[in-house]
């Protein structure tokens, strides 16, 4: 087994949905401290 073949093995078992409910969340406190100026804060 090669690295590709290896990466793609452990990408079949990623939760996607719950990858995607993060990246939501995150993308949510950014706009929120943009809006707020504390950038810094997320």
């Amino acid at each position: 087994m090669n690295t590709s073949e290896r990466a793609s093995a452990h990408v079949s078992y990623t939760n996607w949905k719950a990858v995607q409910m993060y990246v939501t969340k995150l993308r949510q406190r950014i706009y929120r401290a943009e809006q707020l100026q504390q950038q810094r804060k997320v």
